[in-house]
């Protein structure tokens, strides 16, 4: 039986990647439309105003926009909409095609990371499925994402990012998983964080965000917790993902080598200089992968350390 949806997001996308919804009536059963130009109530059946939504049934919310992290946070803050009942769907296209090509390693990092992590999992003998990851600096939760096909895949993870407008995004895709809103850093307590006009660029490192040609548009104050306070949630990490925007050498050097060894770490850290580069060898981290943006390390065992599949020219 299919769920009763309502659609939001009458414009360019909904007519031209939807179909006018052809595509959605595939999946959904559709009640009802809605839109933030009032526009539409005149020729647009079962029209339903954003703030009407809080009298109508329905079990999905399916946003047919690009535009769909601001119509979530108003959704949410505005509405009373829960993220649970929210589905995006460009996010959901992504789903179906990973779900209905099995075998098929779907690419949805900056530039090709998950290919390099899922490789490595395979090497390693860890089905996708028990490969249990945390996301620290997530911003958006499948686009340009490292860790996104392994939440298709049925991995658990826990996701942290200190931007509070990313938040109820990342809750509406990663349904089921640990979402937490907290600045990283190695010291405890109070610490500033800045909000860029460009949400990926957001950080603690305000001059991160002005060297990317970003502006800042609010600081808040949030509190601090250290990556290995995260890494102590989770019984056995397979994938730690770090992406905080100036801050990723930081972090990735204040791990707790002795207490939490993930079996893959990826971190935009740029090319690792060498001092970076022994120290994390010396942590029994081998470095596997380097695009200048992202770098991708992979806990070495107690045999013979091959490097199979990566020592092509213009992987590292």
């Amino acid at each position: 039986m299919k769920a009763n949806v309502i659609v939001y997001g009458l414009g360019g996308y909904f007519e031209n990647v939807c179909e006018r919804g052809d595509c959605i009536r595939e999946y959904y059963n559709i009640t009802g439309y809605c839109d933030r130009d009032s526009r539409f109530a005149d020729t647009v059946k079962d029209y339903a105003a954003p703030s009407e939504l809080r009298d109508k049934e329905y079990d999905f919310i399916v946003i047919t926009s690009i535009y769909y992290r601001e119509i979530i946070d108003d959704l949410v803050k505005k509405y009373g909409v829960s993220s649970e009942k929210i589905i995006i769907w460009e996010e959901e296209r992504s789903r179906r095609d990973y779900l209905n090509h099995c075998g098929t390693q779907f690419v949805f990092g900056q530039f090709g990371e998950d290919y390099c992590i899922g490789t490595l999992l395979k090497e390693k003998g860890i089905k996708l499925e028990d490969a249990d990851y945390i996301e620290v600096g997530v911003d958006n939760p499948f686009m340009n994402n490292h860790t996104y096909f392994l939440h298709l895949s049925g991995a658990k993870g826990i996701l942290v990012d200190a931007n509070p407008e990313s938040i109820d995004l990342i809750k509406a895709v990663r349904k089921g998983q640990k979402v937490l809103n907290h600045i990283i850093s190695d010291k405890k307590g109070k610490a500033a964080f800045y909000i860029s006009n460009i949400p990926s660029l957001s950080s603690m490192d305000i001059e991160n965000i002005k060297f990317n040609q970003g502006e800042v548009k609010e600081k808040i104050i949030l509190d601090a917790v250290s990556i290995n306070d995260i890494l102590a949630m989770q019984d056995k990490t397979a994938v730690l993902s770090i992406d905080l925007e100036g801050y990723d050498k930081r972090a990735l050097t204040s791990i707790d080598f002795k207490r939490y060894q993930p079996e893959i770490i990826c971190a935009e850290v740029g090319k690792p200089d060498k001092e970076l580069a022994e120290y994390m060898k010396g942590k029994g981290y081998l470095l596997v992968f380097c695009n200048y943006i992202n770098s991708i390390w992979k806990k070495q065992d107690n045999q013979a350390h091959s490097r199979r599949g990566f020592n092509q020219p213009g992987i590292c």
